[in-house]
C-alpha cells in the first residue's frame, strides 16, 4: 500500500473516531440546542468525563459542557447532577451552576470559568519574571485568603446538606468574575446512596486526597475536604501544583512557605498554623470547616494590625522552639543551636528587628555556620560574621512586646583596624583581605588580578552584641536605642534596664516623657548634644568675624589685574548653626571690594573687586583664609573655615573658541582614578578635566565619590552617557551668563535636547559659520 493511501486511510479513521466519540459523549438532545465549538481540544478531562466549549444555538452564547466518557460511571454522573441541583435549590451560591443537562445522555452545561489551577500557572510565570522576586507576595496571599475563605464557606454549606466532595483540588475550584465556585462533584459522597464507595476504590488526586479516603473511602466525612482544601491552599500560595506528602511543617525547608524566596519575612502565622493542623493524618486532629474559615479571618485581622502581628509571631516562635512551653528565660551556647534558633526567628519579619552594636533597624534573613573557626554568618541581605558566645531569650508572659533575643559575641582579633566591625572580603573560606577593591572585584586596582567567583563582602564583628526586638515594642520607639547601648553592658544588666523601662511604661500616662527619659544611653557617658549648644558656643569665630567684618582689611593681599579668559569675585559667607539637624547658610551679600574691605552691597556695585585667572583666584582664596586665621588668633579664637569663609562667583571674561564633545567627556572619565573623590569639570577654555581640589573655581563641575565605578578603567562609561547633557547645559549657561554668576544647580536648558544646546554653543564660540 502506498504512503499516500495509508495517509488517506489514517485521516478517514481519525475522522470516523471523532464522529463516534462525539456521538458517544453528546446525545441528540444536546445537538438540537447546542453546538460543540472545538471537539478536538477539550477544556479539561478527567478519569470519567471531558469538558468542551460549546455554543447555544438560540443566542450564540458560549458555555462549557461536561460529558461522560465511561458508561460504568453513569450512576455517579447522575449523583453529580443531583447534588449540584440540590445545592442550587438550597441557595448555595458557591457551587458551579448547571445551565442545562440530560441525565440519560450524561451531559450538563455550565458557565465557562477559570480554574485555580490555571491561576497557579499564571502566578508561577509572573513570579519567575518578577524583579524583585517578592513583588507579588502580598497580593498572592490576600487573593488566596479571599478565595479559600469563600470556598471553605461553600464547602461548609455543602457539608450541612450531608455531602462530602472528596475531590477538592485546584482543577476543581474556579473563579467566575468575582465569585469562587466548586465544580466536579464526580466522586461526591451522598448519605444513604444505593451505590456508595467501597473499600479499595481509587478516588481523587494523590497530592490533595486525604489519607483516610485512600484507605477506605466508604468511611470518610467532611474532614477529608478540610485536608484537601488545605493542600490546595498551599498549592495556590506556593504557585506549585506538585504539592507535598503528609503534614505541613514550617520547619521543613522543602515545603515551608517561609523558605520560598518570595515569602521571606512575610506575616503568615495563622496560615502556618492552619496548614499544619488541617493536614494532620488523624481527621480528629484537623479543624472543622468552620474553624478553617475563622483562622483565615483571624489572619486578615492580624495582617492589618502590626501589634497583633508582633504578639502572634512571638507565641508562634515559642510553639516551634519550645513545643508550646513558654520559659521566661532560655540560653543557647552551642553555635548549631544558635543558628537553628536564629533561622526560626528570621522567618518572622514583623517580630524580627535587629539592634546591632553600631547601628539598628535591620531585619535578619537567616544564619549559618561560618568558615572561620567558632563563627557564624548572619544574613542581613549582606553578610555579617561574628563569634557567638550565647543567645539569651527573655520572655514577659502576657506582655509579649517586651520580649527579646540577645546574641552576645565572643571577642575576636581584628584583621586590619581595631574597630567594632571591619568591612572585609572573604576571598577564600575563613581568609580575609581589605575590602577597598571589592567594587572592582579585584585584589589590586593597578594589577587587575581578579577575585575568586565565590569571594564575598562581609562585615566582621570583633565584639559586641545584637538584640532582636518587636518592631512595635516601646524600646524600638525610642529612636536613640540604635546607638548600640545594649552592647555597652551585660545581658543581665540590659534585662534589668528593660524591666525598669517596662515598669515605668505600665505606670506612666505620658509616653513622650518616657521617650525623653530613656533617650540617653545610661551605659556610656555621652558628649553634650549639639542641640544644647548656643550659636556662640557652636561657632565663636563665626560671631567674631561677622561682628567685625568691617574692620578687616585685605588691601595688601589683592592681586593686580591681568589678562585672563575668566574672572572671579569673592563673597564672605557665614554658617549659622541653629540646631543639631539643621544648618542654614545666611547672608551672602558681603563682597570683597577694590579697597580691600568687605562690604554688604548690591551685587552690581562697581566697588566689587574682581581677580582674573583661575590660578590667581585660587592663590587669593588661600591668602584670604590665612588672613582670617591670623585675625582670629590675634583675638584669642581658633579659625574654622566652615564657619566663616570666602567663596568665588565665576564670570567669563572672554569667549572661548572651542567646546568639548561627548568623546572628550568619555575619554577623560575613563582615564580617571576612581580610588579618590573626583570632580569632573569644564574649564574656562571649554575643555573637560578631572580634579580633586579647588573644583569651585571651574565654571562647570560635578562630583563623583570614590570607589563607585563612575570613573576609571572599571567604569562602564555610563557617567559620560548620563551626564553629557548636564555638562552641555551648564556650559551654555556659563557662556551666556556675561555679568551673571553661574550656579551649577538646575538650569533653564534641561528641556532642550543635546543637539539644540550644542547648536547654541557653536553660535557663541564660532559666530562665523564657515569656521565650523
Amino acid at each position: 500500500m502506498s504512503n499516500k493511501i495509508i495517509e488517506i486511510v489514517c485521516k478517514l479513521k481519525k475522522h470516523i473516531m471523532n464522529q463516534v466519540n462525539s456521538q458517544q459523549y453528546i446525545g441528540e438532545n444536546f445537538n438540537r440546542t447546542y453546538e460543540l465549538i472545538d471537539r478536538k481540544h477539550p477544556l479539561g478531562s478527567g478519569g470519567a468525563a471531558s469538558v468542551f466549549k460549546c455554543k447555544r444555538k438560540s443566542d450564540s452564547q458560549e458555555f462549557a459542557v461536561k460529558s461522560l466518557q465511561k458508561g460504568d460511571k453513569k450512576l455517579r454522573f447522575k449523583d453529580e447532577i443531583f447534588v449540584m441541583h440540590k445545592c442550587a435549590e438550597k441557595g448555595i451560591m458557591g457551587v458551579m451552576p448547571i445551565i442545562d443537562y440530560n441525565e440519560e445522555e450524561c451531559w450538563y452545561v455550565m458557565p465557562i470559568a477559570k480554574s485555580l489551577s490555571d491561576e497557579i500557572k499564571e502566578w508561577k510565570k509572573k513570579i519567575n519574571e518578577a524583579i524583585p522576586q517578592d513583588m507579588y507576595k502580598d497580593y498572592i496571599v490576600e487573593e488566596a485568603v479571599i478565595a479559600f475563605r469563600s470556598i471553605a464557606k461553600t464547602l461548609f454549606d455543602v457539608h450541612e446538606l450531608g455531602y462530602t466532595h472528596r475531590d477538592v483540588k485546584p482543577k476543581n475550584l474556579y473563579r467566575l468574575g468575582d465569585e469562587f465556585l466548586i465544580g466536579d462533584f464526580g466522586i461526591v459522597d451522598i448519605p444513604d446512596s444505593d451505590h456508595k464507595t467501597k473499600k479499595g476504590d481509587k478516588l481523587g488526586a494523590w497530592n490533595t486526597i486525604a489519607p483516610e479516603v485512600l484507605r477506605d473511602p466508604s468511611k470518610t466525612d467532611s474532614k477529608a475536604d478540610v485536608y484537601s482544601l488545605a493542600k490546595s491552599f498551599w498549592m495556590y500560595l506556593a504557585s506549585n501544583e506538585d504539592g507535598f506528602d503528609g503534614r505541613y511543617d514550617v520547619e521543613y525547608e522543602s515545603i515551608s512557605l517561609h523558605d520560598i524566596p518570595q515569602y521571606k519575612g512575610k506575616y503568615l502565622v495563622e496560615i502556618d498554623d492552619l496548614l499544619h493542623y488541617a493536614t494532620q493524618e488523624d481527621p480528629k486532629k484537623r479543624p472543622s470547616m468552620e474553624e478553617f474559615i475563622a483562622k483565615l479571618k483571624s489572619w486578615e485581622e492580624s495582617n492589618n494590625d502590626i501589634t497583633k502581628k508582633n504578639k502572634q509571631e512571638w507565641n508562634f516562635i515559642y510553639k516551634i522552639l519550645f513545643r508550646g512551653m513558654k520559659p521566661i528565660h532560655a540560653v543557647f551556647t552551642e553555635k548549631e543551636d544558635i543558628v537553628k534558633t536564629l533561622n526560626t526567628l528570621s522567618k518572622y519579619g514583623v517580630l524580627n528587628y535587629s539592634m546591632l552594636p553600631n547601628r539598628g533597624g535591620l531585619q535578619l534573613f537567616g544564619a549559618s555556620i561560618a568558615s572561620e573557626d567558632g563563627c557564624i554568618y548572619l544574613d542581613y541581605q549582606s553578610t555579617f560574621v561574628c563569634k557567638p558566645k550565647r543567645l539569651v531569650i527573655r520572655s514577659f508572659i502576657g506582655d509579649e512586646l517586651w520580649n527579646y533575643f540577645y546574641l552576645e559575641f565572643d571577642n575576636i582579633k581584628y584583621i586590619f583596624k581595631d574597630e567594632i566591625c571591619e568591612d572585609l572580603i572573604e576571598d577564600m573560606p575563613g581568609h580575609y583581605i581589605d575590602s577597598k577593591n571589592w567594587v572592582y572585584r579585584v585584589y589590586d586596582y593597578d594589577t587587575e588580578e581578579k577575585l575568586p567567583k565565590k569571594a564575598e563582602l562581609v562585615e566582621r564583628y570583633c565584639r559586641g552584641a545584637i538584640v532582636f526586638v518587636a518592631k512595635k515594642s516601646f524600646y524600638n520607639k525610642i529612636r536613640q536605642t540604635t546607638d548600640g547601648r545594649h552592647a555597652d553592658c551585660t545581658e543581665e544588666v540590659f534585662y534589668n534596664y528593660i524591666c525598669e523601662m517596662r515598669n515605668d511604661f505600665n505606670n506612666s500616662k505620658n509616653q513622650n516623657e518616657l521617650l525623653e527619659k530613656y533617650a540617653q544611653n545610661p551605659f556610656k557617658k555621652e558628649m553634650p548634644c549639639s542641640e544644647d549648644l548656643s550659636d556662640t558656643d557652636a561657632s565663636q569665630n563665626h560671631d567674631l568675624i561677622k561682628k567685625n567684618y568691617q574692620d578687616l582689611d585685605f588691601k595688601d593681599i589683592l592681586i593686580e589685574k591681568t589678562e585672563a579668559p575668566i574672572k572671579y569675585r569673592f563673597k564672605l559667607g557665614f554658617m549659622k548653626v541653629t540646631s543639631f539637624l539643621k544648618n542654614l547658610y545666611c547672608n551672602t551679600d558681603y563682597f570683597l571690594c577694590k579697597d580691600g574691605k568687605v562690604k554688604k552691597i548690591e551685587k552690581e556695585s562697581d566697588e566689587i573687586y574682581y581677580v582674573y585667572g583661575r590660578e590667581n583666584a585660587i592663590e587669593l582664596k588661600n591668602r584670604l583664609h590665612e588672613k582670617l586665621a591670623v585675625y582670629c588668633k590675634e583675638n584669642g579664637e581658633e579659625y574654622n573655615s566652615s564657619d566663616a569663609y570666602f567663596s568665588p562667583d565665576i564670570f567669563p571674561n572672554t569667549t572661548p573658541k572651542n567646546t568639548f564633545k561627548y568623546k572628550d567627556l568619555y575619554n577623560v572619565v575613563m582615564k580617571a582614578d576612581d580610588r579618590v573623590d573626583n570632580y569632573v569639570v569644564v574649564n574656562e577654555n571649554g575643555q573637560i578635566e578631572v580634579v580633586q581640589d579647588n573644583y569651585e573655581f571651574y565654571p562647570v563641575r560635578k562630583r563623583t565619590n570614590s570607589y563607585n565605578k563612575n570613573v576609571g578603567k572599571y567604569s562602564n562609561g555610563n557617567f559620560a552617557k548620563d551626564n553629557f547633557h548636564y555638562f552641555l547645559g551648564h556650559w551654555l549657561e556659563y557662556l551666556e551668563s556675561k555679568d551673571k554668576a553661574t550656579s551649577n544647580t538646575d538650569t533653564d536648558y534641561e528641556e532642550l535636547d543635546s543637539n539644540e544646546i550644542m547648536n547654541r554653543i557653536h553660535k557663541i564660540v564660532n559666530p562665523n559659520p564657515q569656521k565650523l
